[in-house]
């Protein structure tokens, strides 16, 4: 009990000192031809030499060509660390930095998914901060503006185009963490639904439910202002109106409208943060490489569960808005509606049920890793014990 009120004093005091904060979200620049927008983005700022960060399947899409040529053909000087890999690892990081310091670059460029942008923000902070990343793990420990970045993400799902974050693994200790302040805010984001063209169903799916994650966990905790409860409702709306036709039809308008989602998503959590689905999800991707889209999908529903009747109004509400306004169903079943929705889009977009690679033995290290990303800082609806967070392991 003392610690929870201890914890519950910390969320109030940083959700007082963020009002302090110059929150500076990243220009948007919604285009269908983002190779042109980034070209002349950089001539506007006269910048001279950038490293563009990405990863390998895009580079064998051949995605990454036509933005490189710009440049070039425009006199402007292009290395490239294309070896991101999901869950991107501290070994990136040092990668993507050597290259950027040997080269003298002004700009980063992130072409690619979350983990892509995460490892590119990451980049940043070793170009100010002559540190181990680890030692900047937390809360407002960066204090430096990084190179201005910009975003161009080619999946719908993570949001990190306008976020504060940049998640890590560590390979070693099989744990991911968080490196949170408002200097790692990416300078512009351009949404160009066009590089959804060639995302493989299964990763739209998951990436759209990590977005959906992000929205509703946002929107479920205490702590949160007028607009980031209002782009956690529009995301969602979006979210319910367009991932499952996005997945089966595969249209250009629903994978457009999803982008737009997985953007307002993004910014709702940055001032309102996540909880426990993410506390879990991010030790299943840092211990059996889990996709974190999938690892979210899996879990929301049983952490929704667990919340009991803390959040029995406000998925009663959802239920009712986004839905089935004319229900009968009490406040309730409502709630419990609104989980089995949620069960059901997982079913239809092929996520499955249970992770055939957990193992008994590694809860206890799972666990601790999650609890001590969610406290004190997360300010979730209930605060769940360790014998709910392994319960809820042994369901999946």
């Amino acid at each position: 009990m003392i610690d929870k009120i201890g914890y519950r004093f910390i969320q109030k005091a940083l959700f007082g000192v963020s009002f302090m904060i110059p929150w500076k979200f990243p220009s948007m620049i919604k285009t269908h031809d983002s190779v042109h927008e980034l070209t002349q983005l950089l001539l506007r700022h006269k910048v001279k030499r950038v490293l563009m960060v990405s990863d390998q399947p895009l580079v064998k899409l051949n995605i990454l060509n036509p933005y490189i040529e710009s440049l070039r053909n425009h006199h402007i000087q292009v290395v490239v660390y294309d070896h991101v890999v999901p869950n991107p690892t501290l070994e990136n990081v040092e990668e993507g930095y050597t290259i950027a310091f040997d080269h003298h670059v002004e700009w980063l460029v992130a072409i690619g998914g979350g983990s892509v942008i995460d490892a590119a923000k990451a980049i940043g902070v070793r170009m100010v901060r002559k540190t181990t990343i680890k030692k900047l793990k937390g809360l407002l420990k960066v204090l430096k503006p990084i190179p201005p970045l910009v975003c161009i993400p080619t999946t719908a799902g993570t949001g990190s185009e306008t976020t504060v974050a940049s998640v890590l693994s560590d390979p070693q200790t099989k744990e991911k963490f968080a490196i949170s302040d408002p200097s790692l805010f990416p300078h512009t984001a351009i949404l160009d639904p066009t590089l959804l063209n060639t995302l493989p169903l299964p990763i739209l799916a998951a990436t759209g439910m990590d977005a959906l994650t992000h929205a509703i966990e946002s929107f479920l905790n205490q702590n949160h202002t007028k607009q980031s409860r209002t782009d956690a409702l529009e995301a969602m709306n979006l979210i319910f109106k367009h991932l499952l036709p996005a997945y089966q039809t595969q249209s250009y308008e629903d994978k457009e409208q999803m982008l737009w989602a997985s953007f307002l998503a993004g910014r709702s959590f940055t001032r309102a943060y996540v909880g426990y689905v993410h506390g879990l999800a991010h030790q299943l991707g840092a211990h059996y490489h889990i996709p974190h889209g999938v690892a979210n999908a899996v879990i929301l529903p049983h952490v929704l569960r667990a919340y009991g009747s803390s959040i029995h109004d406000k998925l009663s509400f959802l239920y009712l808005r986004f839905i089935d306004p004319k229900t009968p169903l009490s406040v309730l079943e409502q709630a419990n509606a609104m989980i089995e929705f949620i069960e059901s889009m997982n079913q239809t977009l092929g996520i499955p049920k249970q992770f055939k690679e957990l193992q008994e033995e590694d809860f206890e290290s799972i666990i601790q890793k999650a609890y001590r990303e969610v406290h004190p800082t997360y300010p979730v609806p209930r605060f769940l014990t360790r014998n709910q967070l392994r319960t809820i392991l042994s369901s999946i």
